[in-house]
């Protein structure tokens, strides 16, 4: 009912109109926007924030405006009488929403508060129809135009995100290692499909010739409905700006026309739509209890637990083959940036993210121990281009060591370069993969603390149930053509299509629970029968499944530590690793549960890596003196924990990892 309301009242304008003359031209306007609402994320996404408050926007408009004859009535501001006016403007409306909260951060390898700042940012554009009279003051060259106005909305954008903004320079987000997270953008679709409200405009009139007119206005527009659907969110917008009036058509010449194009009424044409058939669909998501047994799931409960994480630092900088210079995956500063640089913030982020910061934490870490030297050994692959190419191995040292000098202001005499054919462990010779590991430059040191391990506090998430599956169902069971849609409001995560019946087995939600933001999954599956009769026989179903998020924030009972450096198909423990062993042994109580776990790259045959990663464990725990009481694992090949396309993914892999729970 309250669309046609001022369309109606502007047909009754235009009806009522008698004399003088017809004026239209085109208007601009720019000004604020007052948004007053509450809410504590933007439809359909997710947010942490505890609530978002009235805030002041910009906005903008232009459009035409249309000026009738005036109409012969009285009005209590003139003798002049009151002229209709419609305008059509398009406008855009923005908002900036901000709320802080404190919330627990990793600093130093420690969990501490720290000030959290939510963000939220609106752009509404829309189409706007106003229509209202224009009723001169008095004598003066001054008017105003009461009006009613409706707006239907475009398709609109957001931003939204959270900010750590204290401390200022310092900290990262465990969950992203970064000082932002669940930064979520796109198209803004949930402002109300109608708008409608009143507005008042004052203005000046300065004619600029015998048609023309230039008039500076204010207006102000209060809304009387909502402007996002499903919350209270209204908009009072104050704009000023200028419009452009041109006259023409004397009232004989317009009244003729209007008689000459008024069209003849002709009875309308009414067509009666068939109705369309409907096929039952139903969906749902559901797991497996104990029984094998299926149940339904409302709800998926993802619990955060934080680990502390030992991993030791790969002292190798592999280059291209042939080539000298450091690649482009290794992060490298400018000098005037080594100040920023803080290896505690490096040490939150995953295995290679960290180890591609190498030359810098060696850089930090001999600046900060003015007594340490560094070894700097160039190697090459020993065959095809780099054959006999000591020259190339003596650059690759030399380059390293010149971006220690040059950005980290190393003294020269603390670092010795050296040059080598073939490393002293060289990995298989001939082999792809051996070539690029062999063509590297090794870096070593007297000084315990350069090459030491890494220790951060990373996350790790619990699902509960462990397993969600979608069930479709349809009557009758085949279908032309059905579809399947895992999204979450603003972005899909899967889709599934086919024709025939639908998927007798469950499909299982490989959604990305680790790093979801949104705090609901919708599921929706589409199905078509084209064969029944003329029109399609359709049907749709839908299901909703809530996410609910717990965070533990105590100190971590879990720690996991990894010991690389074995080489090349050995299981021989390395004598850089005895005093790391020595701490983990330490930390072994009693009551402490302990678990080895050992693997393999993918060189080799994976029956012969299998019994290679078990070989390793063993001499861990031996080495640990808990042999017989740590559950041991021997995963070999079949689990591949880095990237293994890559040397340093590969040497990573060839690891032990050891995890002391307290719990």
């Amino acid at each position: 009912m309250n669309t046609i309301i001022v369309p109606i009242l502007c047909m009754g304008l235009i009806v009522g109109v008698q004399a003088q003359s017809l004026r239209f031209g085109a208007l601009f306007h720019g000004g604020y926007d007052f948004h007053s609402t509450q809410f504590q994320a933007l439809p359909g996404t997710f947010s942490c924030s505890p609530g978002f408050g009235s805030t002041l926007g910009k906005g903008f408009g232009f459009g035409a405006l249309l000026e009738l004859p005036s109409l012969p009535i009285s009005q209590p501001l003139s003798s002049k009488p009151a002229a209709p006016s419609i305008r059509i403007i398009y406008r855009n409306m923005s908002a900036n929403f901000t709320a802080r909260e404190q919330q627990p951060i990793v600093l130093d390898t420690t969990i501490t508060r720290a000030t959290i700042e939510h963000r939220a940012a609106v752009h509404m554009p829309g189409m706007m129809f106003q229509c209202g009279f224009s009723a001169p003051v008095q004598e003066l060259p001054l008017y105003i135009e009461p009006s009613l106005w409706l707006a239907v909305p475009l398709v609109g954008s957001f931003e939204q995100g959270e900010y750590l903004v204290e401390p200022a320079n310092r900290g990262r987000f465990p969950d992203t290692g970064l000082r932002s997270r669940n930064i979520t953008s796109g198209q803004f679709t949930a402002a109300a499909s109608v708008q409608f409200g009143t507005a008042i405009t004052v203005g000046w009139e300065l004619p600029t010739s015998t048609t023309t007119s230039l008039r500076p206005e204010l207006s102000v527009w209060f809304p009387l409905s909502r402007s996002v659907s499903g919350m209270d969110w209204r908009v009072v917008s104050l704009r000023g700006g200028v419009s452009f009036l041109l006259g023409v058509y004397p009232t004989a010449k317009y009244e003729q026309r209007e008689q000459e194009s008024e069209p003849t009424p002709t009875a309308p044409v009414e067509t009666v739509e068939p109705t369309t058939p409907t096929l039952q669909l139903a969906c749902e998501f559901v797991t497996r209890d104990s029984a094998g047994q299926l149940r339904p799931v409302e709800e998926v409960l993802l619990t955060t637990r934080m680990k502390h994480q030992v991993r030791p630092l790969l002292p190798y900088v592999f280059f291209d083959e042939g080539s000298a210079d450091i690649p482009e995956r290794y992060i490298q500063r400018r000098s005037d940036q080594a100040t920023d640089f803080d290896e505690t913030e490096i040490a939150a982020l995953s295995t290679l993210e960290a180890y591609y910061h190498l030359l810098d934490i060696v850089g930090w870490r001999l600046r900060h121990n003015p007594t340490a030297t560094l070894t700097i050994t160039g190697c090459i692959t020993g065959i095809g281009i780099e054959n006999n190419r000591s020259d190339l191995a003596l650059r690759r040292a030399r380059q390293v060591g010149a971006y220690l000098t040059t950005v980290w202001k190393i003294e020269s005499e603390r670092l010795s370069i050296v040059a080598r054919s073939l490393p002293t462990h060289p990995s298989p010779i001939g082999h792809p993969d051996g070539n690029a590991e062999n063509a590297r430059v090794e870096l070593s040191s007297s000084h315990p603390a350069i090459l030491a391990p890494l220790h951060g506090i990373e996350q790790e998430f619990q699902m509960n149930p462990p397993r969600v599956y979608a069930h479709l169902r349809s009557v009758p069971a085949h279908l032309d053509t059905w579809s399947w849609q895992l999204h979450t409001g603003t972005s899909i995560i899967t889709t599934q299509s086919g024709g025939g019946a639908l998927p007798s087995t469950l499909l299982p939600l490989n959604a990305p629970w680790r790093t979801l933001d949104a705090n609901t999954l919708y599921g929706e599956l589409q199905g078509v029968i084209a064969s029944t009769s003329s029109r399609p026989l359709q049907g749709h179903a839908y299901r909703s499944l809530r996410i609910r998020r717990t965070i533990e924030s105590d100190q971590p009972r879990r720690r996991v530590f990894s010991l690389i450096l074995f080489d090349f198909d050995d299981a021989t423990i390395p004598s850089s690793q005895e005093e790391l062993l020595a701490m983990i042994a330490g930390q072994i109580k009693p009551t402490t549960r302990i678990t080895i776990a050992g693997y393999t790259d993918r060189l080799g045959d994976p029956e012969h890596n299998l019994r290679l990663s078990e070989r390793r464990a063993y001499a861990v725990a031996r080495a640990l003196g808990v042999l017989g009481r740590a559950r041991i694992h021997a995963e070999g090949s079949r689990v591949l924990l880095y990237d293994n396309s890559l040397p340093e993914g590969r040497f990573y892999s060839r690891t032990i990892e050891i995890e002391l729970n307290d719990e």
